[in-house]
């Protein structure tokens, strides 16, 4: 899925992705929301890659889900 966002990024010269899941070190899955960016600098192309966990939005937005239920 990476590779696929770095081609994106390559092509589109930006992408962004919500629904992605990377690994911890200690093999814990954490959702995060990514962005990335074509940069070019001194006639070299450059990707900056931006990955925010949302673990805890996803988890206030589930609460707030249940709440609401109620």
């Amino acid at each position: 899925t990476l590779s696929r966002l770095f081609e994106e990024t390559l092509a589109r010269g930006h992408s962004n992705r919500e629904d992605l899941h990377l690994h911890r070190r200690g093999g814990q899955v954490v959702p995060v929301f990514f962005s990335g960016g074509l940069i070019e600098y001194r006639q070299r192309r450059f990707i900056q890659a931006i990955c925010v966990d949302i673990s805890d939005r996803n988890r206030l937005e589930s609460q707030l889900i249940q709440s609401e239920k109620l």
